[in-house]
């Protein structure tokens, strides 16, 4: 158990991170060159997804793996891509440091007092780095001006945090809906949410399918701190499910990779926690989180996006990117 005193220095240490410009440095060092590589990426890799979008609609396995396997080319040849000068460096760097492995909480044998560990590693992280407000910031022009509740669906949700502090931030202006595969998850977001006294439901949904639902049953769909959980055809897919379910937007927020972010988190929570699975899913994760223009390429090649969707990406300190698809109206 960590001392009062040591935490409250670590979380002071963390809080600082908030008003660094970065903790994904080779993310914004090599974003020039790595727009300039996305148009010839979707010139090559759309003329051979388009034939795959309808059997994917009709949910064809074979179809499936087809696009995965596609999806992971285009990825690989964007990380793979030639850089010039300093960033040629960086970017080899980046890639021999890729940690793309499973995490101590993906398997579904993880003792629940392992799981909660890890779990509250990252509710501790998010506390004092203020990411809930910052993400609530970025969607609030989508969540309010509404004449009755906005209708937030947050999938691959896991114990629902940011579900939680969405509600917590906006109260009655929302209605929120915390989904996840696996009810285990989904029971740990229950007990916080009875402890706090928040209106959150909670629902086992698998992210890639929601045929169970009918386009506009929700306004806003997120999916937060999940989607380096999943490979890049599966992250695409999501991403065309969600879209063609929401009213008014999809969110994919994440962190970004970064090679700083894992030395310095993982250190921290080294210190704090003294837990090998908190430490190594901390840095794990930050070694195979998406880079903007990765999550540009992926949402480009997504299957069905609406006619006249709209798509963008950003970044922001200290170390966030997300990706919105904003939908007509």
């Amino acid at each position: 158990m960590v001392s009062t005193s040591l935490d409250r220095g670590l979380a002071r240490l963390l809080g600082l991170g908030r008003h660094l410009p970065s903790l994904a440095l080779e993310g914004a060092l090599l974003a020039p060159q790595r727009r300039l590589q996305l148009q010839p990426l979707l010139d090559r890799f759309q003329p051979r997804v388009a034939p795959l979008i309808q059997p994917l609609l009709a949910h064809d396995p074979g179809a499936r793996r087809a696009y995965d396997a596609l999806l992971d080319e285009a990825l690989r040849d964007l990380r793979s891509a030639p850089f010039s000068g300093a960033a040629a460096w960086v970017n080899l760097l980046d890639r021999l440091t890729l940690l793309p492995r499973p995490e101590f909480c993906d398997d579904p044998a993880c003792p629940e007092d392992q799981r909660r560990a890890i779990l509250a590693s990252i509710d501790w992280i998010n506390e004092h780095l203020q990411s809930y407000p910052l993400w609530a910031r970025w969607m609030r022009p989508d969540l309010l001006g509404s004449s009755g509740p906005v209708r937030v669906l947050d999938i691959a949700a896991g114990h629902g945090g940011f579900a939680i502090a969405l509600k917590q931030l906006l109260g009655d202006a929302i209605d929120v809906t915390a989904s996840d595969l696996f009810d285990a998850y989904l029971d740990l977001g229950r007990d916080q949410a009875r402890r706090l006294g928040v209106q959150v439901s909670f629902v086992q949904q698998d992210a890639t399918d929601l045929r169970n639902l009918r386009p506009h049953d929700v306004d806003v769909i997120v999916c937060t701190q999940s989607i380096h959980h999943f490979p890049p055809g599966m992250v695409a897919r999501m991403l065309g499910e969600a879209a063609r379910i929401a009213r008014r937007s999809v969110w994919f927020i994440d962190a970004e990779r970064g090679l700083l972010a894992a030395s310095l988190l993982g250190l921290l929570m080294g210190l704090r926690d003294r837990s090998w699975p908190v430490l190594h899913d901390t840095v794990v994760s930050l070694r195979k989180m998406y880079a903007e223009e990765e999550l540009a390429l992926l949402g480009s090649l997504a299957p069905a996006l609406p006619p006249g969707a709209r798509l963008s990406t950003g970044r922001s300190p200290p170390g966030f990117c997300y990706l919105r698809v904003e939908l007509p109206r």
